[in-house]
């Protein structure tokens, strides 16, 4: 991408498209059949609730490979209470990560608003260190040209040349929630910028969290939609419950016009509402088939992460 103007159409833009991580998703009421007021006398209004929360997350995934811890404080406060679902659960929230993997190692800072049960905000900015260490799994490796080849085969070829450098990656992310009976549906759409420094030159740098290239030297950016259709199969106390469902991802790579589509399955199981001194661990497993993607057409993909909360 050679203007950042492009960068911010698109963000003005991105409000009409349906829109992540979409696990952390709340659908725990029923947004779409709003019930009228009681008749009876009217609840006391409640005062906001805060939430202090440490969240560790196990992370893995092929197609490409990769492998990564996170630890993250998020403070959260609820102030909407109300009868109507619609209304109900609203809620601000500020949350501080650190990645890391002998690969990466990462700052993550995040702000997040519920202004309507169905409706998500998000804004995140991360400041990531490229450790040098790539084990052919291409982090942060230089690429000549846009049109250069990326699949596993020439990531392992290359281990070992990849440089030592930090990278910046600003998002903003939409999400719609759905929800009636067991039936759950989201769309998450974000807008990712990225600045990666010049190494030998101008170039391109390969980055996996959206396994595609990315300019160096300038602005460039990437969008990416994640929908999902859920069937809650089973619920048990409090926020224990096993979803599964369909799942289709895109993104899109400003810069060098990549694109890419993939469907799969997802999995989410809480087993307990606590374990121990836990708050709803949650097991997450998507395994799918790439639709379309000039490096990994038709190859087998998986995600996998073991998300653990501790309310403090």
């Amino acid at each position: 991408m050679k203007s950042w103007f492009s960068v911010a159409i698109l963000l003005g833009c991105l409000s009409l498209l349906t829109t992540t991580s979409a696990w952390a998703a709340d659908t725990s009421s029923d947004t779409t059949k709003p019930e009228p007021a009681a008749k009876t006398a009217e609840l006391p209004k409640l005062e906001s609730v805060d939430r202090h929360r440490i969240q560790v997350i196990g992370y893995s995934a092929l197609g490409p490979t990769l492998g990564t811890g996170i630890l993250q404080y998020e403070y959260r406060s609820t102030y909407g209470h109300s009868d109507d679902p619609l209304y109900d659960g609203l809620y601000g929230a500020f949350t501080a990560g650190l990645t890391g993997s002998p690969a990466i190692v990462g700052l993550m800072l995040r702000g997040e608003w519920v202004p309507l049960a169905i409706l998500r905000i998000r804004a995140s900015y991360n400041a990531l260190f490229y450790t040098g260490n790539d084990f052919g799994l291409g982090h942060g490796l230089h690429f000549d040209s846009a049109d250069s080849p990326f699949d596993e085969a020439t990531l392992k070829a290359r281990e070992g040349e990849a440089s030592s450098h930090l990278a910046h990656r600003a998002q903003f992310m939409v999400t719609l929630r759905f929800r009636t009976g067991p039936f759950i549906m989201f769309s998450d759409t974000e807008l990712a910028a990225w600045y990666l420094p010049e190494v030998n030159g101008p170039g391109y740098a390969y980055e996996t969290y959206y396994d595609s290239l990315v300019e160096r030297g300038t602005m460039d950016g990437v969008i990416m939609n994640q929908t999902a259709a859920l069937y809650e199969i089973w619920k048990g106390e409090g926020e224990a419950n096993f979803r599964a469902g369909v799942v289709h991802e895109y993104a899109h790579t400003l810069g060098t016009g990549f694109s890419r589509s993939r469907i799969g399955a997802m999995l989410m199981w809480t087993p307990y509402d606590k374990l121990w001194t836990s708050k709803a661990p949650m097991l997450l497993l998507m395994p799918g088939i790439t639709l379309k993607d000039k490096h990994r057409q038709y190859d087998f993909w998986a995600k996998a992460a073991l998300v653990v909360n501790w309310d403090m």
